[in-house]
């Protein structure tokens, strides 16, 4: 085990000898750094290199690639029936408006445009116009596609002005619609769709915590885990655990040690704590995180008929509550049946391009490959957010259960097998596109660290497809201050909208101080007698058990004891080249 005391100044280095306050302190290795880059690959580069930790891919893995590519199934335009009775009119034909003109300088619709000398078509347009939720489409100079919320307001030219021949032939519409605009003129659709406005937390007439507790509902937290913090994440459990709630943990195939420790406090709570055997090794950004939602929504609907759960609600390692349980009870008390998922404040079309929606990609060999360009879907509005979500029972249902899925789950779960960052948006998507798309909240009670630009850089980019964003651990005064502010709006407006009631990420091999605050100030947890010990963190870096394989006629400890200080020495370069700012004291 590693001992490691977190001073409030923590200064570059690592292995170092800090004199403060007359005392010695060996810092040991962190294992961790603050930001989580996250990288995409491409296969069909016309150079052949790779990233120096990416091998090209293996040979079962390109043929199912060069299988994806022929098949087509994302280079096609794929129609859905869309069962909510807000967007109706998106299951109705476009309507063509007629020929405006076209002023470059100010252009009749002009919130954004799309550019596809291949693709574009009537149907491409009104397509992409339409998951992006505008209600207007329009076609000009042949290759150009407009979208707009509101019509020009010049009237129609005279027939004729609109010529220009579509690029894409292939969908046999030239005879109905023999233009796609001209070089000052735009042909105008009606897409159908409707603007949606978001509904928040309830404002409720009756005060929460007067709700009569006999009918409480019940949560299952799925809890998706990886590392080996075990003492950060018992903590975690610890604040988090209700007898009357149950618990549904994946551990991730490479985290041997931690499923071994998870499996024990399975046997204690056979009654509300599972630890799966059926284990993943999730990839960042991966296609695979939605069936691993998917089955895991199965397997606790199918598999485990005494839990009498109302609510889902994922979590990780790093996210801990700030509120007590009986609080979000109360809250989830007065949201029964409705979908809790926290949308993006950014604009539908700026979402769909920064989430590489526009884009096909493939996951094999624990690497997710780019494949190329995809044709949007037609028929649903894409939402998205965040991937931390608090569904229903019922949704669940719907979303995993084949017997319970319609033509719209099935068709958006096979578009989605080749996307990235899925459960960012398919949950999203179902609900707002469904016909339970008028019991969606936009809100997920999460209080997330995110910090922009600090987690969006990105190392590769020379050689990456795509990079992702991570937010940042709770560390220092300032975040202390937010997570105070926080609880603060929870004890004064026990109603408002903007209640947060989880918050990520806290890591101890970051800031020990902040998990130490989040228990004992915000949740009201008195530390335990040995609390004097929770300034340090524990970790095991490696186990014999776990990390070593066992050699037969010889005695394993040696080797297994270099392997162990082998990996502290090359995640210890790692983390020196990538520290590079300091902790201020607390006050």
């Amino acid at each position: 085990m590693i001992i490691q005391k977190f001073f409030p100044r923590l200064a570059r280095g690592i292995l170092a000898l800090f004199v403060r306050r007359k005392q010695f302190v060996l810092l040991s290795l962190l294992a961790f750094v603050t930001v989580n880059i996250s990288l995409i690959c491409l296969i069909d580069r016309h150079h052949k290199s790779y990233p120096p930790s990416v091998t090209a891919p293996l040979k079962s893995c390109q043929e199912l690639i060069i299988a994806q590519k022929h098949d087509g199934f994302f280079r096609r335009l794929h129609h859905l029936t869309n069962s909510c009775p807000l967007q109706a009119g998106m299951n109705s034909p476009p309507t063509r408006l007629g020929c405006f003109t076209h002023n470059p300088t100010k252009p009749p619709l002009s919130v954004v445009r799309y550019t596809s000398p291949q693709n574009n078509s009537p149907a491409f347009c009104v397509a992409s116009c339409r998951s992006a939720g505008f209600a207007y489409a329009g076609l000009q100079g042949g290759v150009h596609c407009w979208c707009d919320r509101t019509l020009p307001s010049s009237p129609p030219l005279t027939a004729g002005h609109c010529h220009l021949p579509c690029p894409d032939t292939s969908s046999g519409e030239a005879a109905n619609y023999p233009s796609c605009g001209a070089a000052l003129a735009v042909d105008v659709y009606n897409t159908g769709a409707a603007e949606r406005i978001y509904k928040t937390l309830t404002s409720l007439n009756t005060d929460p915590w007067q709700l009569d507790e006999t009918s409480d509902v019940r949560v299952v937290y799925v809890l998706v885990l990886t590392g080996r913090s075990w003492r950060h994440i018992q903590r975690s459990f610890r604040l988090l655990y209700h007898s009357s709630n149950y618990y549904y943990v994946h551990v991730d195939k490479k985290s041997e040690y931690l499923y071994s420790k998870f499996q024990k406090v399975a046997q204690l709570l056979p009654n509300n704590v599972y630890v799966t055997s059926n284990r993943r090794n999730p990839v960042w950004g991966a296609p695979e995180l939605l069936s691993l939602m998917l089955n895991i929504m199965q397997d606790l609907l199918t598999n485990f008929p005494s839990w009498k759960w109302d609510f889902l609600i994922n979590l990780s390692e790093t996210d801990i509550p700030i509120v007590p349980n009986a609080d979000l009870i109360r809250i989830l008390n007065a949201h029964r049946g409705q979908i809790l998922v926290k949308a993006t404040d950014t604009a539908k079309h700026e979402f769909i391009k920064s989430q590489g929606l526009g884009k096909a990609f493939f996951q094999c060999d624990d690497y997710v490959w780019l494949l190329g360009d995809r044709q949007p879907m037609d028929g649903v509005v894409i939402h998205g957010g965040s991937d931390w979500l608090i569904l229903p029972r019922y949704f669940c249902a719907y979303a995993a259960l084949p017997e319970q899925q319609d033509s719209l789950v099935r068709k958006l779960v096979a578009w989605y097998a080749n996307v990235i960052l899925p459960v960012e948006s398919f949950f999203h998507t179902l609900a707002y596109n469904s016909a339970f798309c008028e019991l969606v909240v936009n809100s997920n009670l999460r209080f997330v660290n995110w910090q922009r630009p600090r987690g969006c850089s990105c190392r590769l980019n020379q050689t990456a497809d795509w990079c992702g964003c991570s937010p940042s651990v709770f560390s220092g005064p300032r975040d202390l201050y937010r997570l105070h502010k926080a609880r603060l709006l929870h004890s004064s407006s026990p109603t408002s909208p903007q209640l947060q009631f989880f918050a990520r990420k806290f890591d101890s091999t970051i800031d020990v101080a902040m998990v130490n605050y989040a228990e004992v100030h915000l949740i009201g947890r008195e530390l335990p007698d040995s609390s004097r010990n929770l300034n340090l963190f524990l970790e095991s870096v490696y186990s014999s058990q776990y990390d070593q394989p066992h050699q037969a006629g010889g005695d394993s400890a040696v080797p297994g004891a270099l392997l162990g200080f082998r990996f502290l020495a090359s995640t210890a370069a790692k983390f020196a080249q990538a520290l590079d700012r300091c902790i201020d004291d607390y006050s």
